[in-house]
């Protein structure tokens, strides 16, 4: 299970960024590369994840859209998508698929 907050962070008022890899031989967090991730988990509401993932968005009740990040397909919750292009922001490696 993951918990939304961590007292450090409820403390700081700032949310948990909670990374989901597959399994692997010990890597550290700080070693792996975007596509080690399966799902990126912030505020207890799924942010970014592999298709497969869909179901999670759906049982939060985040919408997602598609998108390739670093050429894999991956879905990404689309009102954090749509605040991001809202002010410009722009990720490298980040496509939209429309």
């Amino acid at each position: 299970m993951v918990r939304d907050r961590s007292p450090i962070s409820s403390v700081a008022g700032e949310g948990v960024i909670v990374p989901v890899m597959r399994p692997c031989e010990s890597i550290a967090l700080s070693a792996c590369r975007r596509h080690d991730l399966q799902m990126v988990v912030l505020d207890g509401r799924p942010r970014v994840a592999l298709p497969e993932w869909d179901e999670v968005f759906r049982s939060r009740g985040v919408a997602s859209t598609a998108m390739k990040l670093d050429g894999r397909d991956r879905i990404v919750d689309a009102k954090m998508l749509r605040a991001a292009m809202q002010f410009g922001m722009r990720e490298p490696g980040a496509e939209l698929c429309h």
